[in-house]
């Protein structure tokens, strides 16, 4: 359906335009819709709202900006408060996590999330450089940092922390900013360089001549690193695999082995579970960004590997006796399930679980269900309240009969020892929290169970915000330093967690359909929104309403296609485009398919307007 700038037969659409008129008449500025008042949400005015160091941060803007809702209610107040902090960050504006984390791939997908949506442009061209100067080995695996490896033990060829996860981030990263640009430029792209060695003691560490990466474009390593999985990694064969032929061959997943991924003390490998939900999410990913291409062979091919990798995944890691996934299943055969609740709550996201599996999961999760010999049950698993402990069972209460490595436990050459400061809840990668995870915990519970179900955690998460702002970084008692929880600092993932508004309330997300909106509005609420929405170098407001009624705003311009799930169940909408003077330009009805409406605004205006959808 395409609108058109003229005023298009308006008289064929008498009914409409009553509606449309009736509407003006009766809601200032034609909004859509209103809901009931709200009940169990908290009220952001009538709380207290505390720094870290206990003064009173209360503000106004907080209930508006970018997030908004028809009340004043602390969940928006919260998501609001924390991007702010955490999330849209700029070079003079970084109070709880910094920019410092260089152009390490770990935090590409994250960092995308966070901001490719927003109208931070300079986070958004800082990333995307990053993106473009990516270093690269020749087999296309993309560099953990500004060395093939992690750095956590310096820069020797003796380290051994290979992580695969950027390759997946690195593709994942490309699809967002294309999708968000709503243009394939970025693939043209050309690396300018390579990694430099600015010191003489460095010298032959940092493996410059390993960097291949100068003067290849992004498409280039796009494709070189899809086919590093899809080869090195055994990823056309439905299952990643992590075996003796990648790097050195030391992320096997055993007790001796080194870390493989963003979790650097937890030797995954070989089978990895969390490399696969990676994996997963990358063919989806390619599957819908093929049809951007234009390459729907190629889409297909991805969407129907998704699907194998699907089965293998459940075949390989679901544990029937505990009710959810383990972590790998290593190179020995060796089932290891500590209860990973990241790996759970981040397979429930991604879809890999069905509906009972999700619901085993989050009643392990919420204490309703106690998984027999589990360190933390119940109550206890949610000790840290704003995310959960990484995992339910001490690394140091399972340890293998015979091997160097007594644990299932990568402690950096003692640096992190299990007997010391990575002792279970001193440690947050063995018993304590990552505030990130609280992100798929709570987009898992839009996904299987609704909005209503994320609104407990959402309120705990806000009450917990205005005691200090969540800047908790309590001392670790045997070490003396900050490693129980990972919630400011080095941590800019933290800034994940406020986007469930934009990204589970309003259901937004981009790829061949445009910009699609798929809502899930709690009935507390009339209408919940989001401002400085860019798309296609466009800046948007967006509102959605409960009674299914959209309003989408162009600050500058109307030139996208909309993609809109019939979330109320009309069947067919009026589409009415409205000038800036609130004129109407057209207006024109279109019919649900597939349980979606599919509205062509290319071109519908190059100045402001809005369009309303009824």
């Amino acid at each position: 359906m395409k609108i058109s700038k003229t005023f298009k037969k308006i008289a064929a659409w008498a009914g409409c335009i009553a509606m449309a008129v009736s509407f003006a008449a009766c809601n200032t500025g034609k909004e859509p819709g209103g809901g009931p008042s709200i009940e169990q949400i908290p009220d952001a005015t009538e709380m207290s709202w505390r720094s870290a160091g206990g003064s009173n941060v209360y503000t106004e803007e907080n209930l508006a900006y970018p997030f908004f809702s028809d009340q004043t209610d602390a969940i928006t107040y919260f998501c609001n408060a924390m991007y702010k902090s955490y999330g849209y960050l700029t070079p003079s504006n970084q109070p709880f996590v910094g920019l410092g984390v260089g152009w390490c791939p770990a935090w590409y997908e994250w960092i995308a999330l966070t901001r490719n949506w927003s109208d931070n442009e300079w986070a958004k061209e800082t990333w995307r450089n990053y993106l473009i100067n990516c270093p690269m080995s020749e087999d296309g695996y993309v560099w953990s940092y500004d060395t093939p490896h992690w750095p956590d033990l310096g820069y020797t060829d003796s380290h051994h922390n290979f992580h695969y996860d950027s390759n997946f981030r690195f593709v994942i990263t490309v699809i967002n900013f294309c999708s968000w640009e709503n243009s394939l430029d970025l693939l043209s792209e050309t690396d300018g360089d390579t990694v430099a060695d600015d010191t003489e003691a460095n010298e032959g560490t940092y493996h410059q001549d390993e960097d291949v990466s100068e003067g290849m474009t992004v498409l280039e390593k796009f494709d070189s690193a899809i086919e590093y999985i899809m080869t090195e990694l055994h990823g056309e064969d439905g299952l990643i695999i992590i075996d003796e032929n990648a790097n050195d061959g030391l992320n096997l997943g055993t007790t001796d082995s080194y870390s493989s991924n963003y979790w650097d003390n937890i030797p995954f490998g070989y089978k990895d579970a969390y490399e696969n939900i990676l994996f997963y999410n990358m063919l989806n990913q390619l599957g819908d960004f093929e049809i951007m291409r234009g390459d729907s062979e190629k889409s297909a091919y991805y969407l129907e590997l998704a699907e194998t990798v699907k089965k293998n995944y459940n075949d390989t890691f679901w544990v029937e006796a505990t009710g959810r996934y383990a972590g790998t299943v290593d190179v020995n055969g060796v089932v290891r399930d500590y209860g990973l609740t990241f790996v759970n709550t981040e397979a429930v996201t991604a879809g890999l679980a069905g509906e009972e599996q999700a619901e085993q999961i989050y009643q392990w999760l919420d204490g309703e269900r106690i998984v027999e010999g589990d360190t933390s049950t119940g109550e206890d698993i949610y000790e840290y309240i704003a995310a959960p402990r990484t995992n339910t069972i001490d690394f140091a209460a399972v340890s293998d009969a015979n091997g160097n490595n007594k644990y299932w436990w990568h402690d950096n050459n003692g640096g992190q020892a299990l007997s010391g400061n990575g002792s279970y809840g001193y440690h947050l990668e063995n018993g304590g929290a990552i505030l990130y995870t609280e992100y798929y915990d709570l987009m898992g519970r839009f996904k299987m169970f609704g909005s209503e179900s994320a609104l407990d955690r959402l309120i705990l998460l806000a009450e917990e915000y205005a005691k200090d702002e969540l800047a908790r970084d309590p001392m670790n008692p045997v070490s003396g330093g900050q490693d129980v929880l990972g919630f400011i600092g080095e941590f800019p993932e933290s800034g994940l967690v406020p986007t469930v508004y934009l990204y589970g309330f309003l259901g937004v997300s981009v790829g061949s359909g445009g910009l699609v909106v798929s809502p899930d509005i709690p009935e507390q609420y009339g209408y919940m929104g989001a401002k400085d929405l860019v798309f296609g170098g466009n800046n948007y407001k967006l509102t959605v309403y409960r009674n299914g009624n959209v309003k989408l705003e162009g600050v500058s311009a109307l030139d996208l296609t909309l993609t809109l799930a019939d979330y109320a169940e009309k069947d067919s909408v009026a589409v009415t485009l409205y000038d800036a003077n609130d004129n109407i330009v057209s207006i024109s009805r279109v019919t649900a398919e597939n349980g979606k409406f599919t509205i062509d605004l290319n071109g519908a205006s190059d100045s402001e307007g809005y369009v309303i959808i009824q």
